[in-house]
């Protein structure tokens, strides 16, 4: 009976160790809120105010936070806020310029790029639907995103992002 019991477990795969377990609360590392620091976004002209008759041309910057909060082992929403600003520390805020979005995403798996493994989200609302590729490396995040048609082939290369402390 005890040589039928080991054949059992052996068969049914009881007892070993060197199984590879599912890929649970795969969200767990993006909770938190990931920001991308200051970084040149563009120009925005400034028109003259009377009695002035030149038309200025100012340099802008922006700022990005994004905040995970898991909504299951496998999906989380995502709300993400720019803000614009005049200065290069990002301190001098441009009135109006804030905006946010919120999506909820679903793993839906690993995938192999140029950059190494990723994992792959998609959120769908009422809006879009966004296709993203995340990594995380530590504290820092590269990622890729699309709004409707396929989802990127790689990161890209300029978008990273830190979790904020």
């Amino acid at each position: 009976m005890k040589k039928f019991w080991m054949l059992f477990l052996t068969a049914c795969g009881g007892g070993g160790g060197n199984s590879t377990p599912p890929k649970d609360n795969t969200v767990d590392k993006y909770v938190g809120v990931w920001q991308t620091g200051c970084y040149p976004n563009g120009t925005t002209t400034v028109a003259p105010i009377a009695p002035a008759t030149v038309t200025t041309v100012i340099s802008v910057y922006a700022n990005v936070d994004y905040k995970f909060d898991k909504t299951s082992s496998d999906s989380m929403s995502w709300t993400f806020g720019a803000k614009s600003f005049l200065d290069s520390a990002c301190a001098k805020e441009i009135a109006g310029s804030a905006t946010s979005t919120t999506d909820n995403l679903t793993y839906l798996g690993d995938l192999t790029t140029p950059s190494g493994e990723v994992e792959k989200f998609i959120g769908v609302s009422s809006a879009n639907t966004r296709k993203a590729l995340f990594q995380i490396t530590g504290d820092r995040m590269r990622l890729a995103f699309r709004l409707g048609g396929d989802f990127a082939t790689d990161l890209d290369s300029g978008l990273v992002v830190y979790r904020s402390k």
